[in-house]
Order: structure tokens, then sequence, then C-alpha cells
């Protein structure tokens, strides 16, 4: 059976990926905008596709169709 696509990152797991620190990424976290999802008061995930999203939007890049 195929594996299933990853829907969202840990916290752990998305620092890493960004190649900062677990603290950065709870600052992050509690930033206005930023796509986090809060699984209970003390977990939070960060859904895949839009952690992906955020990070062009602040690298300026715009992607899928344009008119």
């Amino acid at each position: 059976m195929p594996e299933k696509p990853k829907l969202c990152y840990n916290v752990k797991e998305a620092a890493r990926l960004m190649g900062i620190g677990v603290n950065s990424m709870y600052d992050l976290i509690h930033a206005d905008g930023f796509p986090v999802v809060w699984a209970s008061p003390r977990r939070a995930v960060i859904p895949c596709d839009k952690l992906h999203e955020w990070l062009d939007a602040q690298a300026g890049i715009k992607r899928g169709c344009q008119a």
C-alpha cells in the first residue's frame, strides 16, 4: 500500500526544514499570519502546504495560475 502524503509538520520538523532552531519556530507559530493549527492547547502543527505557501509569500514568489 502506498504511503500517504504527510499533511502536517510538528514544530521540530518544521524548524528542521526551515533551518532554524525550535525556539525560533515557537516564536513564528505565535506570530500573526503564520499558518499554525493548535491541535490542543499545548500541541501545534503546521500544515505542509500552508507552510510552503507562507515561505513563498515571504520570499516574494508567486506560483499558480496567472491571468
